[in-house]
């Protein structure tokens, strides 16, 4: 058997971060390139022997990620585009998007439409997003006399 054919029959090490961050970046380019350099191997500073044992085992435990992301506009998208875009072969690392409102509401906290657009192509290659409230704002706090529980809770979740 060919180690590629090894390789792929193998289940993955799969390591899942948590990402948030700053939605204004600053020097996008250099953070990309921290984010770049943790998925290419930095991540093994955080493995035990154990692990590290098992993925430079000479059949090679393919490494993936899973990254739980609520894909808001900045740091959350950068690191979700990067696992996605870094992602090859046979074993797919993946984003798992929680939104902290309904996505009509989340649509809302974004400026502009090629910012709503990124997120709906994030979104749609998630693998189970989850949103943590199940109705609009809007539904759940019916009428003007509402509107400013509804703005505060909106606030609170962003």
């Amino acid at each position: 058997m060919k180690k590629d054919a090894a390789h792929n029959s193998l289940i993955p090490f799969r390591i899942r971060l948590g990402v948030t961050g700053h939605r204004e970046l600053t020097n996008e380019h250099t953070l990309r390139e921290k984010v770049r350099g943790f998925l290419d191997g930095g991540y093994r500073k955080l493995l035990d022997a154990q692990a590290l044992k098992l993925i430079d085992s000479p059949k090679g435990v393919p490494v993936a990620f899973s990254i739980l992301t609520p894909l808001a506009e900045g740091a959350d998208r950068l690191v979700a585009r990067e696992v996605l875009r870094g992602s090859t072969g046979s074993v797919p690392s993946t984003i798992e998007v929680v939104l902290p409102l309904e996505k009509s509401d989340y649509l809302r906290d974004f400026d502009t439409e090629e910012s709503r657009k990124e997120f709906v192509e994030l979104l749609r290659q998630a693998r189970r997003p989850v949103s943590l409230r199940t109705k609009s704002l809007d539904n759940e706090f019916p009428g003007e006399d509402q509107r400013e529980t509804a703005e505060k809770i909106r606030k609170k979740c962003l």
